[in-house]
């Protein structure tokens, strides 16, 4: 999967660019669609039609219906709709898509945030590398579009945790230990949250706590509870084993499928961002 360098010119979003006889760049929207990995036309046209509402506040012709040939097996071509973006009116669009639902659309909103930023204060034209005021001034320029590029990437990281963790499970075939998830997450959270101590017992509590499993004095601790199963977010795996005393014991663990170690996963990261840990009070202590 290819992502964006924001400043060194190999965007994929800068390969899909043109520029037309009077030196004004536009994109096509059929092909950023393609290029943001949507994959249906008329999901993102729901995004262009949301950037036209904003587009039409600000003036000019940034969002303009067009068509686009394409062409049939047959060998013979039709027209279907296209619309033709400005560099602002791209940058209307991919900010009404979801980063949360693929990769490339935070790539995205990264390249035309940052572009969009850069072409509205730099003007080599009026650089004068004689005079330090103007090197002083274009200094300043790059420094905000730099802070803008920043609070961008921090915004892409709110969301991009669970959304990445979702898409991991999402290639996986097989059911997953909940210890597995939990040393995925203690890896996560290193990075995120250095500060956060990540035990397996606390992330045992919290699939209790969202109702994947079991937990407490029972017979039944740790095991998947009937909700679980239900709404399809674990299954209960049995294991029969010899006992040293003779005969034979019986132990059931919960092996968790696509839904439940993204529901686990969420919860771990919504929990962490609202209270600083990952530990949960016991009854009777301050949260």
């Amino acid at each position: 999967m290819q992502h964006i360098v924001p400043h060194d010119g190999s965007s994929p979003f800068d390969a899909i660019r043109k520029v037309d006889d009077q030196g004004n760049e536009w994109w096509s929207a059929r092909e950023l669609m393609e290029t943001m990995n949507y994959a249906k036309w008329s999901n993102f046209k729901t995004a262009i039609h949301k950037a036209a509402s904003s587009a039409e506040n600000r003036g000019g012709d940034h969002i303009a219906a067009s068509g686009k040939m394409v062409q049939l097996g047959s060998g013979s071509q039709r027209e279907i709709e296209d619309y033709r973006l400005t560099r602002f009116g791209a940058y209307l669009v991919v900010m009404n898509g979801d980063p949360r639902q693929n990769k490339l659309i935070g790539d995205a909103q990264t390249y035309f945030a940052t572009k969009t930023r850069e072409a509205e204060v730099m003007n080599p034209q009026s650089l004068d590398i004689t005079d330090p005021g103007s090197i002083v001034k274009l200094a300043e320029q790059w420094l905000e579009t730099a802070k803008a590029y920043e609070t961008e990437r921090e915004r892409r990281l709110e969301l991009e945790g669970p959304a990445a963790q979702q898409e991991f499970f999402r290639s996986g075939e097989s059911k997953q230990l909940i210890g597995d998830v939990a040393n995925r997450f203690k890896a996560y959270a290193a990075d995120r949250y250095p500060h956060v101590k990540v035990y397996h017992k606390d992330v045992w509590d919290h699939a209790g706590r969202l109702g994947i499993i079991i937990r407490g004095g029972t017979v039944r601790n740790n095991q998947p509870t009937a909700k679980a199963i239900e709404a399809g977010w674990a299954t209960a795996s049995e294991t029969v084993y010899e006992r040293k005393s003779g005969g034979h014991g019986r132990s059931v663990s919960p092996r968790l499928t696509t839904k439940g170690e993204a529901r686990l996963w969420d919860g771990l990261v919504r929990y962490v961002e609202e209270h600083g840990t990952l530990s949960i009070p016991k009854a009777g202590e301050a949260a």
